[in-house]
Parts: structure tokens; sequence; C-alpha cells
């Protein structure tokens, strides 16, 4: 039996498609109080609703150490990839949530002999870079940082490598920014209707993208058809500017692509303003350190995962392309 945390989320969702395609039984675990309508919308989306309904969803809360070692009894594999992300302040709720939840999992897995354990961190947790490029470390430091979604994972990673050295054979993945259809798609859709109005705007920095596709692709492999422990594998397929994502994105519009760089100092005034305008909807947009990041140039290697696997990622050019697909079907439904 296969039990999944963060299963009504952006990457539990596509994960437990991908599962359910392979034959499995899975064990769904959400939130008492979270709903799963985009979980099912993303099986809709991918002509797949027959196989949602074969989903045992379980409420649990994950915070309660006994609710996760009775709901991991008999459970041979666990994917976690239960995290709260950054859309607000408060950090200490985001370092409780990501870190209390993932101690609890490891040390319940640990209790009732869980056999595989695959885990979702994130690459802000890789320290090491060569000549300017993110590899992959066995183990680093805290991040001097004062963003507490990036100090969470590094702390939640700890939390599994503990586990590791406990006895737990566990394989964590690290990806980059992923794309697909997302839980904030609205974010995606408002940059689409920007770019065919006009405001051709691209931020001066750099980072790395990975397809949805392939981030369920390759923890599921790790996870159930090797025997790798004690990795950690990044999981991207381009280092790219945003110019060149743009460039994409305008490309498949046919929108006449003359872009034009937004200087820092406005993207961080437009950070401040996304603060000022998130406190008047439940929706933030952009904030201050968003804008700071997108400033900055970011790059990391996939050669130990592609080494190892003798993995091919799909192209990020496809990856939009795809995004665009959906955006309007969503948009003729």
């Amino acid at each position: 039996m296969i039990a999944i945390t963060g299963s009504t989320g952006f990457l539990g969702s596509h994960l437990l498609l991908h599962l359910l395609k392979l034959g499995k039984n899975i064990i769904a675990i959400k939130r008492p109080q979270s709903s799963y309508d985009y979980a099912k919308k993303v099986f809709e989306l991918h002509n797949s609703l027959h196989l949602f309904y074969k989903i045992k969803w379980v409420d649990c809360n994950l915070f309660n150490y006994s609710e996760v070692v009775e709901i991991l009894n008999g459970v041979d594999v666990v994917f976690h990839t239960a995290a709260q992300v950054n859309f607000n302040n408060n950090k200490k709720e985001i370092i409780n949530n990501n870190v209390t939840i993932t101690k609890n999992i490891i040390n319940a897995s640990i209790l009732q002999g869980v056999k595989r354990f695959g885990y979702v961190s994130s690459i802000a947790t890789i320290t090491n870079t060569i000549n300017g490029i993110g590899i992959e470390n066995s183990s680093f430091e805290i991040l001097s940082t004062q963003n507490p979604y990036t100090l969470s994972k590094c702390l939640a990673e700890l939390e599994v490598w503990r586990g590791i050295h406990e006895g737990l054979p566990a394989v964590i993945i690290n990806p980059s920014v992923i794309l697909g259809y997302n839980r904030q798609w609205y974010i995606f859709e408002s940059l689409i209707k920007l770019l065919k109005k006009g405001y051709l705007y691209y931020p001066p920095g750099k980072s790395s993208f990975v397809d949805i596709k392939d981030v369920v692709n390759i923890i599921a492999h790790l996870t159930l058809h090797t025997s790798i422990t004690n990795q950690r594998f990044i999981v991207t397929s381009e280092n790219l500017s945003y110019k060149e994502l743009f460039n994409y994105i305008c490309e498949y519009l046919e929108i006449s692509n003359h872009l034009k760089e937004i200087g820092k100092n406005k993207l961080i005034l437009l950070g401040h303003l996304g603060l000022v305008f998130s406190s008047f909807t439940k929706k933030r947009f952009f904030d201050t350190y968003t804008a700071r990041l997108l400033t900055k140039d970011f790059s990391f290697s996939n050669k130990k995962i592609c080494d190892t696997l003798n993995y091919k990622f799909i192209p990020i050019k496809e990856s939009i392309r795809n995004m665009l697909e959906i955006y309007k079907k969503l948009n003729t439904n």
C-alpha cells in the first residue's frame, strides 16, 4: 500500500494521477478541512476522471503523531509532498507546519517499518555550487535567509536526513520551479492577459525550471523502482532567463515579442504594491521577497539524476505549450 501526503496540492495531485495510471493502490492523506476539488480538476484535464474515484481519501491531522502512526499502519511506501509555501509573513507558522509535520511522518514511518520513503524537498535547500551552478551535497548548512519557506524546507529536509541515519530507506529530490497546472493558476492566467494587452515586460533575473510530469516521474521511479537511499537529486530541466521564458509564451500566443526589462527598483516597488494589494484580497500575487528573487540569477545542474536514470527532461518550451493548451481548454469550457 502507498500513502501520499499533500494529496490535494499541486505535486500531490499529479503524483496521484501518475501512480493510479500505474495501477497502484493509494491512500491519499488530506487535512480534514481540505477540499479535493483541485485534485479532481487535474484528473479531469488529463481525461482520467474515472481514476479519481479509485482514490481512498483519508483525513488526518499531520500535527497529531498518533493519527499519523495509525494511518501508516500497513503502509509499505510513503511519498511526502505536503508543504506550506510562503504566501504570508507568519514565519513561525510556516516553519512549524513544514518541520513538525515532516518530523511526525518520519518518526511514524520508522515505527511502522515503511520500506521506501520518497521526499519532495526544494531547490532552495541546495547550498553547494561549482562555478555558479548548484549541485547536490550530502550535508548542508542552514541558509542565512529571511525567507521562512526556505528555512522551513532546510529544517524539514534535515528531519529526513535524520530518518535516513536512523534506518529509513529514503530518497530526496530537490525540484526547481515546477511548471504545470497548479493551485496558483490565476498567476499564469494574469501573466497571459497582461502579455495579450501589450504589457511586454520581463524580470531581469534567471532561474531553473522543470515540468510537473518530470518531477512525478522521477520521484515515483526512484522510490518504487530503485533501492537508492541516502541520496538527493536536483530535478530540473533548463536554466533560463525570464526573458527567454516570456519569449516562449509570446511565441505560442503569436504576440510580437518586443520585450522590455523591468528595472530592479521598479520591480521592488511592485513588490511593495503587491503586499498592499494582498491586504485587500485573499490572493497574493507578488511580494518584495519574490521581487528580489526575480532580479537574481540561479542555475542548477541535473547531471546527477540524468546519469543515474539515463533521464531526458521535457524541454521547457514544450512545458509552456502544454500550459497554454490547458489555459485554452479551461477558457473554452
